[in-house]
């Protein structure tokens, strides 16, 4: 095990350019540091309490030190107390993980830095029950995190110097709200906004979203606020995401804030600040770049967002080297001191206004990210509507675009929460490629519309002779038929089918036709890019044999005639 400065210099997030894209680790090196409490809770009820091989304790050899809590301190909901017998519940719980360990005195627990002490909130799922409403999950999550930062509190206040840090975990909500609906829940939390904040997840950021807020009157809603800011510096959020997770301090991220300049027992204070504003989208641009490894892409995709967060002309918190081997320094107190020292370093100078330059830059382009959670909301919001029952008329229906497909599908996974806003955006983008591809002089999309004037088949005449009574029979359609449809409609009808392959919502990219010829025939190969939103790019090639105007081709050195197919 490592001390905590190393264990945050190493996976936190210090830089301002890391919030809005931290640096996401491999879930393997996930291990706590020393003198770590954790606060467990999966707000399921599965399990009476962790389980042994968790992903936080399988880097610690040590038994596990649990103490269950058994009380809330808030009583949002009106719960009632359910008689059950809790002592036998904690009993099997402890025989059932034997590595676990029934903490009785937290300060004798807090003896062996080395071991995880644990709280567990689980129980409080089965001690406490709530009038079946709509409102009843988001009740039981509120009561139990005041109770987490309640407990937090009790366990910091009055004590300096050398004490444990605090960290919770938690996932990417499945649905990101966007700033307008965040504005909302932060006024008032009602059926509506309980539609769009439908989990845990989403709870948690709507309270760091009200806790960063500018307006004292909002902020001092969050449960978040009732914390001194002396100590905001132990309070850690690890965010699990599939194989991968980031963590970030309540200290270091209020540190960016405007706001931090009225508290003066804030430990750490960067030297460049943001408006409270700017600092919440930057966390909210961070939920979308976590929620990037979610996506079932496996396409790649730029890489230069995580070199960016290793970006060393940020003027308050320069990325300092790290040494990999493990350091066990009683010595190296986690104090205020060495928090600051951690994530400052007071011997950067670069130039202000570049810093400035750059953060603007950063600002808009943040900006331009969030707007596709607007749109995916709109989206939501539009398909509610033509839910609500509305009868069509399927024999008039215009054809839709041929991005609408793709649009759709990309919809559908964004409400699902498997595709991010920046690469929804991407898709959306990409789904309109198709109209820069050219055929000649002509954009393809205009090239393959068929006009009924395009199928009209001009007679033509025939010699006349006395032999024919019947002189209508001097005109004929047929004689045209092959050559017109194989020269004009043809080819229309190929580079159709191509970008029709839209419609099963997978985007063409790029499309060239490459005709050959040789000894055994003349042929066009086709070479198609694609891209499905669910899955890796390929490209596809396929032969098509060239058709004389006669309907004859040669493949293999052998004629053969095409043949008309029969048809109502």
């Amino acid at each position: 095990m490592i001390n905590f400065q190393l264990f945050y210099r190493k996976n936190g997030i210090r830089l301002l350019t890391q919030i809005a894209k931290p640096e996401m680790k491999d879930l393997l090196s996930l291990e706590l540091p020393l003198n770590s409490i954790y606060h467990y809770c999966d707000y399921e009820g599965i399990t009476d309490g962790p389980i042994n091989d968790d992903v936080l304790f399988k880097g610690n050899k040590k038994p596990i030190q649990v103490s269950h809590v058994t009380e809330l301190t808030g009583n949002t909901g009106n719960p009632r107390i359910v008689s059950v017998a809790l002592n036998g519940d904690i009993r099997d719980y402890h025989i059932k993980y034997k590595r676990t360990r029934l903490v009785r005195n937290i300060e004798s627990a807090s003896r062996d830095k080395q071991s995880i002490i644990v709280y567990n909130y689980n129980l409080l799922l089965k001690r406490f029950k709530y009038v079946k409403s709509f409102y009843t999950d988001y009740y039981q999550w509120y009561n139990i995190f005041e109770s987490i930062v309640d407990n937090f509190i009790k366990q910091t206040e009055g004590i300096s110097g050398d004490f444990r840090n605090h960290f919770i975990t938690a996932n990417i909500p499945k649905i990101i709200p966007n700033v307008t609906q965040f504005e909302t829940a932060c006024k008032n939390i009602n059926q509506a906004t309980l539609k769009i904040f439908r989990d845990k997840d989403s709870y948690l950021l709507l309270e760091i979203w009200k806790w960063l807020h500018n307006d004292p009157e909002i902020r001092s809603k969050s449960i978040l606020s009732k914390i001194p800011t002396s100590k905001l510096h132990l309070f850690n959020i690890i965010y699990l995401e599939g194989p991968k997770w980031t963590m970030f301090n309540l200290g270091v991220i209020y540190g960016f804030s405007k706001r931090s300049l009225e508290d003066k027992d804030l430990v750490y204070q960067s030297k460049t600040l943001l408006d409270p504003i700017h600092l919440q989208k930057r966390m909210l641009r961070m939920q979308i770049s976590i929620m990037e490894t979610r996506s079932l892409l496996v396409s790649t995709i730029d890489e230069s967002d995580n070199s960016e967060s290793t970006n060393t002309t940020e003027n308050d918190l320069p990325d300092l080297p790290v040494e990999d081997t493990p350091i066990v320094d009683e010595s190296q107190n986690t104090n205020d001191h060495t928090f600051v020292d951690l994530v400052n370093d007071h011997s950067t100078d670069i130039d202000n206004e570049l810093v400035l330059k750059q953060i603007e830059d950063e600002n808009n382009e943040i900006e331009n990210d969030l707007l596709q959670l607007s749109e995916i909301s709109k989206n939501n919001e539009l398909k509610d509507i033509t839910a609500v029952g509305s009868v069509r008329d399927i024999i008039k229906e215009e054809e839709g675009k041929l991005e609408d497909s793709v649009i759709a599908l990309c919809a559908k996974l964004a409400d699902d929460g498997l595709l991010s806003a920046a690469e929804y955006k991407r898709f959306i983008n990409m789904s309109t490629n198709y109209k820069s591809i050219m055929v000649g002089n002509t954009p393809m999309h205009e090239f393959i519309k068929i006009k009924p004037e395009d199928l009209k088949i001009e007679s033509e005449s025939v010699i006349d002779k006395d032999t024919v009574l019947d002189k209508s029979m001097l005109k004929s359609s047929l004689l045209t038929f092959d050559k017109k449809y194989i020269n004009e409609i043809l080819p229309k009808d190929v580079f159709s089918m191509v970008l029709n392959v839209q419609k099963a919502g997978i985007v063409v990219t790029d499309y060239t036709v490459e005709p050959v010829k040789d000894i055994l025939g003349e042929y066009e190969t086709h070479v198609i890019k694609l891209q499905p939103v669910i899955g890796k790019q390929s490209t596809i090639r396929f032969k098509i044999p060239t058709i004389r105007e006669d309907g004859i081709y040669r493949s293999q050195n052998i004629l053969y005639r095409m043949r008309k197919q029969k048809g109502d």
